[in-house]
């Protein structure tokens, strides 16, 4: 699977910056992360960390998605 393209901010010369924001997991959370990275590695070859999952689920998400969220 490739890589999610990005939307990032564009600067001055074509460099782009990505914003900075904390999120904060419950450890379960956490576990559950970790668990797509390694199962993700064991099915491609390829590591991938927590956030290019995260960023994943938020480009690939769509507020349909967000219906059961109290």
């Amino acid at each position: 699977m490739a890589p999610a393209k990005r939307n990032t901010v564009g600067l001055a010369g074509g460099a782009k910056k990505e914003a900075k924001t904390s999120i904060y997991f419950t450890p379960e959370e956490v576990d559950k992360l970790d668990d797509l990275a390694y199962e993700h590695k064991k099915r491609t070859g390829k590591r991938i960390n927590r956030n290019a999952i995260v960023r994943y689920l938020v480009d690939h998400c769509n507020v349909e998605d967000l219906q059961n969220i109290d």
